[in-house]
């Protein structure tokens, strides 16, 4: 039986068994014919991938079905991120005659032309409301920041690399922050979306468990059967495996499950059963350990704080946690695995010791580097470099602010670190105006915010992804669904206004559904 047959098996047979178990949970969410309608269509691409001996005959099937898909899909952004780590995205050049290739085409950018450019526009036919001044602000920062990365290539690219280098940045990074930062308007339509990305990251866990109890990547052959091998791919901390399943890296990973458990520590209020949402983290918690990553596991611990500081009676709930975390943290350090805890510690763990070594010396070459290209930075400042080159035969700027402010100086940094700015403000100004009136709004906010101050942390450990996108768009919707929430509520009947003031704090109720033989639960305020 070749490899990836076996590979597809247990894949499919993780995945189908998460889509079983997910049924109940997402029933609240997503309408029936949505979730098997996307459940179908992610185990026809699953294999089509891993029975497909090229990219480009995947390519060919997957594309149309894609668009047959789209043709029924009333929530592109919820699809696009449960397919978003449907398989790794690998690189590989078109060739055009005539020319050396047309561009790379990989995985993400396929399903961009598919999912997201039709969304674009209908975006652009339907008109939406007009933007707000913090919205204006967020695409002039991300139009300058792009604008800029092509321009630094000027004296350098051809018109044609020019035009080729415009049109990736567009792809990859603006028609992301367009479709997210304006489509789910409705609150219904925003919930699908996080929830998509709770489902995606289960989706993954057990694969991850998988993968770091067996020492086998299930994704890794794809690169091999379709002429672009990882050579990177098994990376080990301590003798164990780092998962990193069809994300590309075991940091990757860990990022998907901070955002899941931040999204998840928001539903959990529409759950009726809390054994289900404490599974759910449990099962998150459990793909974030499998990637041994310590940047997405510190990021979690912050992300998990702000949010408790954020919901109705912060400060206690955080000094209970607080005082629980500590007592737990100690029971496990007087336990015989205390030292090995220690060890994989970030600073003071001696497991990878080197990488801190590794990180401090970036720091000062960066600080070395950075003045001598302080506007603008040096495109080519890897050149100056070289003593940071690792056995791998990579330089690995494990910082994503180092990055930026080397390739792009400090107009960059400015525009790239402004846009996460303006994304924080305006959901910082929402959540305050729906923290006193609607618990739900306010813990949507609360969730985005606690997720993205936990993204901060993650970039100056490791580095910036388009994925991140993603919460910055949602978190530029945020403020205009509060507002379209807003305009609904003053239209509400007397009573129902009467309800609002006596309870300002109930959960509005969700939609009845009818899958899995699902019905709205009783609502929770706490």
């Amino acid at each position: 039986m070749p490899l990836s047959i076996k590979e597809l098996v247990v894949v499919l047979f993780l995945g189908i068994a998460a889509f079983l178990a997910m049924r109940p949970y997402c029933a609240r969410f997503i309408e029936a014919q949505d979730y098997s309608r996307r459940r179908n269509l992610w185990i026809a691409l699953t294999s089509i991938a891993f029975l497909s001996p090229s990219f480009w005959i995947f390519s060919a099937l997957a594309f149309p079905l894609l668009i047959l898909f789209m043709q029924q899909e009333r929530n592109p952004a919820a699809l696009y991120v449960l397919l978003y780590y449907l398989i790794p995205s690998y690189n590989l050049p078109i060739p055009l005659p005539g020319f050396n290739n047309l561009f790379d085409l990989s995985y993400h950018r396929l399903i961009a032309f598919a999912i997201l450019v039709p969304a674009a526009y209908r975006i652009y036919l339907a008109r939406p409301p007009e933007r707000g001044i913090g919205l204006r602000i967020a695409d002039s920062l991300i139009i300058l920041y792009i604008v800029l990365q092509v321009a630094v290539m000027v004296p350098h690219e051809s018109i044609t690399s020019l035009m080729r280098r415009t049109l990736l940045l567009g792809l990859d990074t603006f028609l992301l922050y367009y479709v997210f930062s304006r489509t789910p308007l409705d609150r219904r339509i925003f919930r699908e979306v996080l929830v998509c990305v709770a489902l995606s990251a289960v989706l993954l866990a057990p694969m991850a468990v998988f993968e770091s109890l067996r020492a086998w990547l299930l994704y890794s052959n794809l690169g091999y059967q379709w002429g672009t091998p990882d050579i990177f791919g098994y990376l080990v901390r301590d003798g164990r495996l780092r998962a990193q399943v069809s994300t590309g890296h075991a940091l990757y990973l860990g990022y998907l499950m901070v955002f899941a458990m931040a999204v998840a520590l928001y539903l959990r209020h529409h759950i009726l059963k809390r054994w289900w949402s404490h599974a759910v983290l449990l099962v998150l918690g459990a793909g974030l350990l499998a990637s041994l990553s310590r940047g997405p596991m510190v990021a979690a611990v912050l992300m998990v704080f702000v949010l408790m500081a954020m919901g109705p009676r912060g400060g206690a709930t955080v000094a209970k946690f607080t005082a629980g975390f500590a007592v737990v943290f100690g029971l496990v350090l007087v336990s015989p695995m205390g030292d090995k805890v220690i060890d994989f510690l970030p600073f003071v763990g001696s497991i990878n010791a080197e990488s801190v070594d590794y990180r401090t010396q970036l720091l000062d070459t960066a600080l070395m580097l950075i003045p001598q290209n302080l506007m603008f930075g040096d495109p080519f400042v890897l050149s100056q470099m070289e003593h940071l080159r690792q056995g791998q035969g990579i330089i690995d700027l494990v910082n994503g602010y180092i990055l930026v402010a080397l390739y792009f100086g400090m107009v960059g940094l400015t525009l790239f670190v402004g846009l996460m700015v303006a994304a924080i403000v305006m959901a910082a100004r929402a959540w305050w105006a729906a923290r006193s009136i609607d618990l739900d709004l306010s813990l949507i906010g609360a969730s985005l915010l606690a997720c993205m101050l936990g993204t901060l942390l993650y970039i100056f450990t490791t580095g910036f992804y388009p994925i991140h996108y993603i919460l910055i768009g949602l978190m530029l919707s945020y403020p205009r669904l509060r507002a379209v929430s807003a305009v609904r509520e003053s239209v509400a009947s007397e009573p129902e206004q009467a309800v609002a003031v006596r309870r300002p704090y109930a959960m509005p109720p969700l939609p009845e559904r009818q899958a899995g033989g699902g019905r709205a639960s009783a609502r929770r305020t706490t």
